[in-house]
């Protein structure tokens, strides 16, 4: 038999069993009634549905960071922390260093804070590595993960030992929570978020304000606890532990009184003679740190403002002039125009450095050197220099001389053998450019031996350039000041109550919007002529109410901001008398802007500056009336006054005089700083690595890091 046609057994038998399952199958199906396959397909499609609604739930919880908040990823010591708080502290290990690398960039120049943290606050975490601990190559969002775990252990343990050493912290703690979330309520307000919503757009899903709250108070404890802890360690600290460390380089403890000026060195300096700006040659440490706007601050604005106004009039008046003259055919220049500029004239370094060592060559003493100063000087610098202060820089620290002068100009100003009169050269490169700096020493590295005070101030800024003096004849001591604002305010109407100038303006203003321009600017004439408008009038008085578009506002009178000066203290007089109700009226009034608070200021960035505190106040950093007022050896806490400066009036309020002088302070602090550091090395024995990890953890980390990736690297989040 031919193998081709030949049946194949195997196959045979594949072609018998298809035929049997075909059967057997047909039977079964004879054998299902329909009603059973009805009943399977409902089954089929309510597991389907099921399943839909469970994903559609779980997608519903997960936006609303309910796993978040479920689920634990981290236990110290038998204290769960969920994945949000963790996600919390992940988050603050980012933004701390972020920031930290933003901060020395605008303070220093670009690329510092990179190279003095490692970070580079532009790139995404997981886009830049760092080295851990043993020296292996991992991203930042992995050290942020590692680091917030650490976090954790050293909150959690801190805040068991102060529970149990029985820390009590004082309402301040409160009061710092409740500036923070109120802080962030404005924030989120301004934003257009609820606060909630808020909270997890800046640390991540599942966080409300009762966790966040609860976070901030344990760290706040934590914060304080270890201050109270430093802080008992230098009452310890003893005099002769202070005067040994003082011994061993005392240069580092003193100060220089100098003059000082700059000539700039750069590829083609221009202008004649350029300098550093006066404020900047002249400041002290405390000073460059940032001083008060009774200071700098305040002259820079009024400066500011002064220029603005007297430019914009100044064109106001040429072109009401040359409109003028052109409808009567003259063809003379308008009376008004402003005179060319001075000619520029620029040098080369080498110049520059000729015109210095001229300079050095002519000093004597300090009047030639003030003298020099104005010869030297630009011509845009020349209103700066008639003010002998200028070039005078007092109580010049080691580190703020090495800051402008360099080691080696440092190390000549403070050496043992330098002597009133001495000057010197010195080049030197820094944040602000390159310069040649004349030197003369006035008096030679010393030990400041006062201590330092501490004071609130109520600034109600004049404008200088829109104000007339009716008040010469007034005493200007405290006493006699005080006394005549007092005077003034008692002559305001009470809230609410305007005088009869005001309300015939106010009844005539319902008449026609043209008529209430002139109303209200007769109005505020006869209120501030007597002293005695109400507060909307004064401000309108200040400038804030013109008299119509584009019209100039009304001249001030000066009674006007002496008596809003009185206003300010009788209503602290009239209540409780506190610091901090002077604090509050600071915050409320004040034209210092940078010595209160604003409302989107958190509490952690104000600490220290608000409230019009100025703290550690040293002399020849303030203006004179400032200072002697501060400095009068009858001062006592309490006390409160009226002073006045070029910049206005100051309602003081004087808060304490420092135990100690500044030297010995700072090296107090040293010593328990430094003791106090090395204890709480010791203390981590007993909590690194008390860590017990949830099975979420990692979860918890690939949240965290896409959260920051998403919030602050991309425009998708926020």
């Amino acid at each position: 038999m031919n193998s081709r046609t030949k049946a194949d057994p195997a196959e045979a038998y594949r072609e018998e069993r298809k035929a049997r399952i075909a059967k057997a199958t047909k039977k079964k199906n004879k054998q299902m009634n329909p009603h059973a396959k009805r009943v399977i397909g409902r089954t089929v499609g309510i597991i389907v549905a099921v399943a839909v609604c469970l994903a559609a739930v779980y997608g519903l919880l997960n936006f609303f960071g309910v796993p978040q908040k479920l689920l634990t990823a981290v236990t110290v010591d038998g204290t769960k922390y969920s994945v949000a708080k963790y996600n919390y502290f992940y988050a603050q290990q980012f933004i701390n260093t972020a920031n930290t690398a933003y901060s020395y960039d605008q303070n220093y120049s670009e690329g510092m804070g990179k190279m003095l943290t490692g970070f580079d606050y532009k790139v995404s975490p997981s886009e830049q590595t760092t080295t851990d601990a043993d020296g292996n190559e991992i991203t930042f969002a992995e050290k942020f993960k590692t680091d917030a775990i650490a976090a954790i252990e050293k909150n959690d343990y801190y805040y068991k030992q102060a529970t149990a050493a029985g820390f009590t912290p004082d309402g301040d703690i409160q009061t710092e929570i409740n500036e923070a979330i109120d802080s962030i309520r404005t924030s989120a307000k301004n934003s257009g978020y609820s606060l909630n919503r808020y909270i997890t757009k800046q640390y991540g899903k599942g966080l409300n304000e009762k966790m966040v709250r609860e976070i901030m108070t344990r760290q706040e404890i934590v914060e304080h606890y270890l201050e109270d802890y430093k802080d008992s360690i230098g009452a310890k600290v003893t005099d002769e532990e202070i005067d040994a460390v003082y011994n061993e380089d005392p240069a580092q403890h003193q100060v220089v009184n100098m003059r000082l000026f700059g000539f700039s060195l750069t590829e083609e300096t221009a202008a004649e003679g350029e300098t550093t700006e006066p404020a900047a040659e002249g400041e002290t440490e405390a000073a460059a740190e940032g001083e008060t706007e009774a200071v700098t601050e305040a002259e820079t604005e009024a400066e500011t403002e002064a220029e603005t106004e007297a430019e914009t009039e100044a064109e106001t008046e040429a072109e009401t002039e040359a409109e003028t003259e052109a409808a009567e055919g003259e063809t003379e220049p308008a009376e008004s125009e402003t005179e060319p500029a001075a000619e520029e004239v620029t040098y080369t370094n080498d110049e520059q450095r000729e015109r210095a060592q001229a300079m050095l060559d002519a000093i004597t003493d300090e009047e030639s050197f003030i003298a020099l100063c104005r010869e030297y000087c630009t011509p845009a610098d020349a209103e700066a220099f008639t003010h002998n202060e200028a070039s005078f820089a007092q109580h010049v620290t080691y580190a703020a001389a090495k800051n402008y002068i360099g080691e080696d100009g440092a190390g000549w100003l403070f050496s043992a053998d330098r002597v009133k009169g001495d000057k010197k050269l010195f080049e030197s490169s820094g944040d602000s450019g390159d310069y040649i700096y004349v030197i003369l020493i006035v008096d030679p590295a010393f030990r400041n031996d006062v201590a330092l005070r501490n004071v609130r101030h109520i600034l109600v800024k004049f404008d200088t350039d829109n104000m007339t003096d009716d008040i010469p004849n007034v005493a200007t001591d405290t006493d006699n000041l005080t006394k005549k604002a007092l005077e003034l305010a008692a002559e305001l109407p009470a809230e609410g109550e305007t005088t009869e100038a005001a309300a015939e303006a106010a009844a005539t203003a319902a008449t026609t919007e043209a008529a209430t321009a002139a109303t209200t600017e007769a109005a505020t004439d006869a209120a501030t002529t007597d002293a005695t408008t109400t507060d909307a009038a004064t401000d309108a008085a200040e400038g804030e109410t013109k008299t119509g578009d584009g019209a100039e506002a009304e001249p001030v009178l000066k009674s006007s901001y002496l008596a809003k000066a009185g206003k300010y203290l009788q209503e602290y007089l009239d209540g409780d008398k506190t610091e901090d109700s002077f604090a509050a009226l600071a915050d409320k009034y004040s034209d210092d802007t940078s010595t209160v608070k604003s409302e989107d200021s958190s509490a952690a960035s104000t600490s220290g500056s608000t409230g019009g505190l100025i703290s550690d106040m040293d002399t020849g950093e303030y203006v004179a009336p400032f200072e002697a007022w501060a400095y009068d050896e009858s001062r006592q806490p309490g006390d409160t006054g009226i002073i006045e400066s070029e910049y206005g009036y100051h309602v003081m309020y004087y808060v304490s005089t420092n135990a100690e002088p500044e030297w010995k302070a700072d090296i107090r602090e040293s010593i328990a700083s430094e003791r106090a550091t090395s204890g709480q090395e010791e203390d981590e024995a007993n909590y690194v690595g008390s860590a017990q990890f949830g099975s979420v953890l990692e979860w918890a980390y690939k949240k965290a890091a896409d959260f920051i990736e998403g919030a602050y690297f991309s425009n998708s989040y926020i």
